[in-house]
């Protein structure tokens, strides 16, 4: 067997594993952070809970990076192999638009949450002070507003994917079917629930990367069979 038809039996194999582990690995650092109580809403309660928790919090930044940064591989190994086929119109913008997203949750938004436990960690050791309080909520409306902007991104580059899929065998239908419910849910959670209630938005948003492990986890083991 030639190099290049090696390399090619592989692709699936990397494909799939980065799509298992890496969604594992960043639903985990997600739930991680969401074990802290963390409240959206209240800038100066989730800074004092990430300085109380800064081993926590900032294993789950970490575990949200790794993840994530695996998983958009696994990604770009579906959109390489659609682009032999008429999904590409869809899949190509749809990975971009994931890609942005995952920068924004994986990079930008980590960093900001090492701020805040940084600002945190400062606020636990002494009074409250208002000039931490309000440098701490700086990064907080920050980090908040690019999770909004990666979320939306996510869901329409979801979306982009399911139909890239819709035409073309390379997965289950159902799988197809849940990348764009997964999509439709984001943008929904982030454009109109954020704005009424963000802590139920948190939580749909949750449930919504629970449905992308769950596709993540079925478009894997699809590639390795």
């Amino acid at each position: 067997m030639s190099q290049d038809n090696e390399m090619h039996a592989k692709i699936p194999s990397v494909t799939g594993i980065a799509l298992i582990l890496g969604s594992i690995i960043a639903i985990t650092g997600f739930m991680l952070q969401q074990t802290l109580g963390l409240n959206p809403d209240d800038a100066a309660t989730w800074l004092q809970s990430l300085g109380s928790n800064q081993d926590e919090a900032t294993m789950g930044a970490l575990l949200v990076t790794i993840g994530l940064l695996g998983w958009v591989v696994g990604v770009a190994g579906i959109n390489s192999a659609l682009q032999d086929t008429p999904g590409k119109v869809w899949a190509s913008p749809g990975f971009l638009l994931i890609c942005f997203a995952v920068i924004s949750w994986a990079i930008i938004g980590q960093a900001l949450v090492l701020t805040e436990i940084e600002y945190g960690a400062k606020l636990t050791g002494t009074a409250m002070d208002q000039q931490l309080v309000m440098a701490g909520g700086v990064a907080h409306s920050a980090n908040v507003a690019i999770t909004v902007l990666g979320s939306v991104s996510f869901g329409a580059g979801m979306i982009l994917i399911g139909l890239a899929l819709f035409h073309n065998h390379y997965s289950h239908e159902w799988l197809t079917y849940l990348a764009i419910l997964v999509g439709l849910v984001a943008i929904i959670a982030s454009l109109i629930i954020y704005p009424i209630n963000a802590e139920i938005s948190q939580l749909v948003t949750g449930f919504c990367f629970g449905g992308t492990v769950v596709w993540s986890v079925g478009m894997g083991i699809y590639r390795l069979r």
